[in-house]
């Protein structure tokens, strides 16, 4: 938000009014404010379009500080209990129009010995709907972009929905046949995930591994001569047990997995008996 005061200095400075140290200090501020840089060529472009849509005839020199006086007056007392910033009400145009209107009277809008009241009225008529047309644009491109940024809510959203689906797509599940009478009450649930390239063993009913024995989980992938190792376990319980694994290769394609007993350790291929395998 600009000052008040800045605002003030701002129209004196496009009036060329603005002297001194006060100017001097002012030309300090603009330099480092943008927006208030902004506000001056404003206040100055439209104090120039009205005053080149007039007719030259010198005003009494009171005039102009009279003025400006009177509309520092009326922009102070017109909102009661508002801040008088540049962002007040929504709009800083009528200031900016109003110092306009104050050029224009040093070239003889006010003096009104040689321009009909009714053109100058008619052209300020014109000034003020040309304001509306662009304030109703700015309203409507404001829509325009609120309605994108609705729309690029609702595409990020789809994309993640896209993403999870395609997460799913990746995962495998397959079940775990007993390959041995002594496990016909396992049951035993696999769940893979490609894209991660690790998955999830679900045991009901594994018998704890001998001592010297270790259960060993592999994958088959086609594309090599031997099973891949997935890591190894000891713990075997009555009920539920969750066992994670991660091949010790990348698996292109999990064609099968398997659970065998091996040596303590495990070994770098199936050796002892497989007692769960998947379709």
């Amino acid at each position: 938000m600009i000052d008040e005061t800045l605002q003030d200095q701002a129209a004196l400075h496009a009036l060329g009014m603005l002297q001194g140290e006060e100017a001097a200090a002012f030309q300090a501020a603009l330099a480092s404010q943008p927006e208030l840089q902004a506000m001056v060529d404003e206040i100055a472009e439209t104090a120039a379009a009205i005053t080149h849509a007039l007719p030259a005839a010198k005003a009494p020199t009171e005039v102009l500080p009279r003025l400006l006086t009177r509309i520092r007056s009326e922009r102070m007392h017109s909102a009661p209990g508002q801040p008088r910033t540049a962002e007040s009400g929504g709009n800083w145009m009528p200031w900016a129009l109003a110092a306009s209107i104050a050029v224009a009277a040093t070239v003889g809008f006010l003096a009104g010995a040689k321009v009909a009241s009714g053109n100058s009225e008619e052209r300020i008529s014109r000034l003020n709907s040309q304001i509306e047309l662009a304030d109703a644009e700015r309203q409507r491109l404001a829509a325009i972009v609120a309605a994108l940024k609705d729309e690029r809510v609702s595409l990020e959203k789809r994309v993640d929905d896209l993403r999870r689906r395609d997460v799913i797509s990746q995962v495998q599940i397959a079940t775990l046949k007993v390959q041995v009478k002594a496990y016909a009450k396992v049951a035993a649930l696999v769940i893979w995930d490609a894209t991660a390239q690790q998955g999830l063993m679900r045991f009901d009913g594994l018998p704890a591994a001998a001592a010297d024995k270790d259960y060993q989980m592999w994958v088959i992938d086609p594309r090599y001569d031997a099973p891949v190792s997935a890591g190894i376990f000891t713990a075997g319980t009555a009920g539920e047990l969750d066992v994670r694994f991660k091949p010790t290769q990348p698996i292109a394609l999990a064609n099968k997995f398997a659970v065998s007993v091996e040596k303590k350790g495990g070994s770098a291929k199936p050796l002892g008996q497989i007692v769960l395998m998947s379709n």
